[in-house]
């Protein structure tokens, strides 16, 4: 079939020929779409040069402002660096038993862990590599900005095309500084001005070392890591000065991206950039090949996490020692800056202290080994007691109470009653954690539940030497588990029974010569049942009578009042004693007998002013029960109990040091306790030598309360045992020529452990022997000093009169001997 075409219709206008159909017709659409494209493209450009100019216009208007207001000073958005530089962490050092140098003991961090270190304590490497990846033209930069990179990334940014290539990025090292102090993220335009206007500032206003050094104090790595200082004993255990050209290139990978180049999750990758960071610094000239080629063989020798932990305090729980620092810089800072303690702790935490303690590490590691039982199989027998928890929280009924996810039960606003760190709590049965028994509502109908914990016992134990200076101290018995945890070693008073009678009544009647070693003294109570003196408060409970000792009706009757004191096993003998023996044997009387002869007066302000004994009460203190058998109404604690024996050395009382020197970070004296520290001469030398031969009978004498305990081996000992009413607390002393320990053990609430079958602290003594058996070992053979003055005098124990042969040794002054025994007639 055929089909008709439909005829072609003529076209005017150019291109015509010869009245045929338009044979350049073709060429001219080609031709026009070239054209537009063409110009588009001449649009788009100049589009983007305009944009270009108005942000270099922008830039330049930033770089007027920034410089106005580095004039006027003004910017108040800039980061200061020299208030930066003493924002890092506090440490504390120890001196190395091995060699005596001072080693890191501790660490006092904020929110970041932070250690400040000057540019020139930074290997050359280790700078290089940094400038190399991060910034290249570092040095020769005026403005802190590089316009080009600036330019190039905003090219990129407008055509989504890669022309200008670098994976340095447009960032500085100023403006990577300014990010990372700031925590400012420049991704928009606004911010990007904001960052650029920062760095001009930065650069116009420090050197570029001090630049530098803060970017290497301050670059972010793994976790809250920051600073290469910190990143160099964390990853490789060295000081960054130590740090091999590879280990450089390592750190210096890390900043751009913590994460994803972390040592521990991508070493891979990690130690791919380490290489390209080489080849860069190869490239630039900074190392040679041959350094290149060696660094490049190099494995990562990144430390594990577990390697890292085991080697650093960092991230460990403080012992109970740095906790004792903790809070007594905090005091001296208070001092000494007339400021808040939430002052002083910013200072301790982002001050970039330097703290010279005095621990010694061998003795606190081997204290630590011998606390850290489980209170079953160690020293301490655990005694697990019931004991009312009260919430202080009442319910309107039973029912109201309600429990977390946990099982901590919930007040009102939701929150757990215990702290996390409490001991649970449980039912009435003993077994059932964490549940409360309803009380009978009282007249208000409101229910009050009565929760219980079991609860152990406790102990704490403080070691010092005759300077003043604290070594050793744990102020909990097991794991320690939290920082600042309650530290019953320097911070918690206990009542210390007998310990109290050598440091008031002995040593003060010695002093003053009220009594000599061999003094007679009656064992007697100092008032009997007929002075009425001393009201039997027990039996008045019990008979519901009137509490008040010159209530007329108590003054009436006889059946209310008691002697006063008696001994544990009685109310004395009667018989004369002399003072040796009392002392051994822990006797009440006679110390009492001594005190009063003294005065109250006297023995308090000895005690308080020359023994440090600074928990005593003025008031309620006042008096023979708490000076000489040590019924405080607060108590002493380990530590000041250590302390005031420290003067049975050589009479001399030195106020307690944790460290000897705090400096800046720069080395500069911050305080000095050691040099503002005071010296009291308490007693005479002799006296001192006298009271601690004394106190050997503790540990020798046939009646000594500690007798046998002293430590295997020719050292000297002494000692002394204290125990409370109704066996509530039990406290310990012991001296050897080279240290001094003073213990508590108790529960934290007092209560009468002889309930539990026990009426002795012998764990305590126990504990020392071994304590200082393992402590001396080694150590050569020490006397206590004999000071000019002090004869040996041998005396009758029935008379206390000086014999000159047999009976026993005393130790006397000249001017304060005993008569000579009668001749027999």
């Amino acid at each position: 079939m055929k089909v008709k075409l439909p005829e072609r219709r003529a076209v005017s206008g150019p291109g015509r020929q010869d009245g045929g159909a338009p044979a350049a017709a073709p060429l001219k659409t080609r031709g026009g779409k070239t054209a537009r494209r063409v110009l588009r493209r001449i649009g788009y450009i100049a589009a983007c040069c305009c944009c270009v100019g108005v942000m270099l216009a922008s830039v330049a208007a930033v770089v007027f402002a920034s410089y106005l207001a580095r004039l006027s000073g003004t910017d108040a958005d800039m980061p200061d660096l020299y208030v930066l530089k003493m924002a890092e962490n506090s440490i504390v050092y120890a001196a190395d038993p091995a060699g005596g140098d001072w080693t890191e003991y501790a660490v006092f961090t904020g929110e970041n862990d932070r250690v400040w270190t000057p540019l020139e304590q930074f290997p050359q490497t280790l700078r290089d590599a940094v400038v190399s990846v991060e910034d290249r033209n570092f040095w020769n930069q005026r403005f802190g900005i590089n316009p080009g990179r600036i330019l190039g990334a905003a090219v990129n940014e407008l055509t989504g095309h890669r022309l200008y290539g670098s994976r340095q990025g447009a960032s500085t090292l100023e403006q990577q500084l300014i990010e990372n102090l700031t925590g400012d993220s420049a991704q928009s335009i606004s911010g990007k001005f904001k960052e650029i206007s920062r760095a001009i500032v930065m650069a116009g206003r420090y050197s570029k070392d001090m630049i530098l050094e803060a970017y290497l104090n301050i670059a972010p790595l793994t976790g809250t890591l920051s600073g290469m200082q910190a990143g160099a004993q964390q990853y490789f255990g060295k000081d960054a000065s130590q740090l091999t050209l590879a280990e450089s290139a390592t750190l210096a990978s890390i900043p751009r991206s913590p994460v994803a180049y972390s040592p521990y999750s991508n070493p891979e990758k990690l130690l791919e950039r380490r290489n390209w960071v080489l080849k860069l610094m190869l490239d630039q000239e900074r190392i040679s090949q041959a350094d290149y080629d060696a660094a490049a063989a190099a494995p990562l020798g990144v430390r594990s996490r577990e390697e890292a932990a085991a080697a650093s305090p960092r991230g460990k729980v403080n012992s109970y020692f740095t906790d004792a620092v903790f809070e007594r810089l905090a005091d001296d800072i208070m001092e000494k800056e007339n400021c808040g303690r939430a002052a002083a702790v910013t200072r301790i935490r982002t001050g970039g202290l330097r703290i010279f303690s005095t621990v010694d590490l061998r003795l606190q590691r081997m204290l630590e080994a011998f606390m850290e039982n489980d209170g079953e199989d160690g020293y301490f027998p655990a005694l697990w007691r019931q004991e009312e928890a009260d919430t202080g929280i009442p319910f309107d009924s039973a029912d109201a109470v309600s429990y977390g996810d946990d099982g901590l039960p919930l007040n009102a606003q939701g929150e757990p009653v215990f702290r996390p760190d409490d001991t649970p709590v449980y039912e009435q049965d003993g077994t059932t954690l964490l549940r409360g028994s309803s009380a009978q509502p009282n007249a208000d109908g409101v229910h009050t539940l009565v929760f219980y914990r079991n609860i152990r016992t406790q102990a704490a134990v403080a070691t010092m030497d005759y300077e003043g200076h604290v070594l050793a101290l744990v102020g909990g018995v097991g794991e320690k588990r939290y920082d600042l945890s309650l530290n019953r070693a320097a911070d918690v008073p206990r009542q210390i029974g007998s310990t109290m009678k050598p440091l008031a009544a002995y040593a003060l009647g010695i002093e003053n010569g009220v009594i000599n070693y061999s003094s007679l003294i009656a064992d007697a109570p100092l008032y009997t049942q007929q002075d009425h003196r001393m009201l039997n408060t027990e039996y008045c409970r019990k008979l519901g009578l009137s509490l008040d000792p010159g209530d007329p009706a108590n003054q009436a009757r006889d059946d209310v009042w008691r002697a006063w004191p008696t001994n544990y096993n009685g109310p004395g003998t009667g018989r004369p004693v002399v003072v040796a023996d009392a002392l051994a044997q822990s006797l009440n009387t006679v110390p009492v007998q001594i005190g009063d002869m003294l005065g109250k007066r006297r023995l308090f302000d000895f005690a308080y002013g020359s023994l440090g004994l600074t928990h005593l009460d003025p008031e309620r203190d006042n008096d023979l029960g708490p000076l000489v058998l040590g019924s405080q109404t607060h108590g002493v604690t380990p530590v000041q109990l250590a302390n005031a024996y420290s003067v049975f050395r050589d009479g001399v009382y030195r106020p307690p040091l944790y460290y000897t020197k705090v400096t800046l970070a720069d080395g500069s004296t911050y305080l000095d306790p050691a040099q503002d520290s005071y010296a009291v001469q308490a007693v005479s030398p002799q006296t001192a030598y006298i009271m601690n031969r004394l106190l050997r009978g503790v540990l020798t004498a046939p009646g000594g309360t500690a007798r046998g305990m002293a430590p295997a081996g020719e050292m000297e000992a002494a000692a002394k045992t204290g125990t409370t009413t109704d066996y509530r607390d039990f406290t310990f002393v012991g001296l050897t020529p080279y240290y001094v320990t003073a213990g508590w053990w108790g529960y934290d609430v007092p209560a009468d452990l002889s309930q539990q079958g026990v009426r002795t602290g012998k764990p305590l003594q126990t504990l020392w022997r071994d304590y200082m058996q393992q402590a001396q070992e080694g150590l050569p053979y020490l006397e206590f000093p004999v000071p000019e003055g002090v004869v040996a005098r041998r005396y009758d124990p029935a008379t206390g009169c000086l014999v000159p042969s047999g009976g026993a040794v005393g130790y006397y002054t000249e001017d304060n001997l005993p008569p000579e025994q009668p001749a027999l007639p």
